[in-house]
């Protein structure tokens, strides 16, 4: 834990000097927000880190597509079921495989 804040009447919530001094954060860094409203959370990720982390998934996202196609596959072995990287056209796009590669990237 890097410090305590507290919301104030604008809206604005101060990073505690703490967690500045960690993270290296300056006076007009920006920041990407997340929240999950359940649970009350919120993530402030600087946006540089974010973009960086963005273009690297972009930038792989044969490799993860080739890896998702690699995991159906076995799970399909497992279960005894051709893969369908064998050219099965039930497989490709149906709703009962949402990792298909018609769904991969909706």
């Amino acid at each position: 834990m890097l410090g305590t804040s507290v919301l104030g009447e604008r809206g604005q919530v101060v990073i505690p000097i703490e967690a500045r001094r960690e993270l290296a954060l300056e006076s007009g860094d920006r920041f990407v927000v997340f929240g999950n409203k359940h649970n009350g959370m919120l993530f402030l990720i600087k946006s540089d880190t974010f973009n960086s982390m963005a273009d690297f998934f972009f930038s792989q996202s044969a490799m993860f597509e080739r890896l998702g196609h690699s995991i159906r596959d076995h799970a399909d072995e497992i279960a005894g079921n051709p893969p369908a990287s064998e050219g099965s056209p039930s497989s490709e796009g149906s709703p009962e495989n949402p990792g298909s590669p018609d769904t991969l990237h909706a």
